[in-house]
């Protein structure tokens, strides 16, 4: 079933540090923007794109994630296979979609 969400989407960084350098990576420095932004400019069931070569370095992500899913946004994380090694079991519940 096609999902119209799919074309609602929006884009947070949150760590633009990595352990890899892969060919074609252009991910561009933290974004500036908060949660609250996100949200304001976002509407329910939208999917929240949350970028950085290991954004579990980023110490408020499990505040990012819990934040997003009581606002019911679709939470998509991208990161490194080693990336998801150091989140916690609370955090990997609350994300919908990764992206390895």
């Amino acid at each position: 079933m096609f999902h119209l969400n799919r074309w609602n989407q929006h884009q947070l960084y949150f760590e633009s540090s990595c352990d890899y350098q892969c060919l074609g990576c252009n991910i561009p420095e933290a974004s500036t923007i908060s949660a609250k932004q996100v949200i304001q400019q976002s509407q329910k069931h939208d999917i929240i794109n949350i970028y950085g070569g290991n954004p579990a370095l980023n110490e408020s992500l499990l505040e990012y994630c819990q934040y997003f899913k009581h606002h019911e946004r679709i939470i998509r994380l991208w990161a490194n296979h080693l990336g998801i090694r150091g989140l916690s079991d609370a955090i990997k519940k609350l994300i919908d979609e990764w992206v390895f």
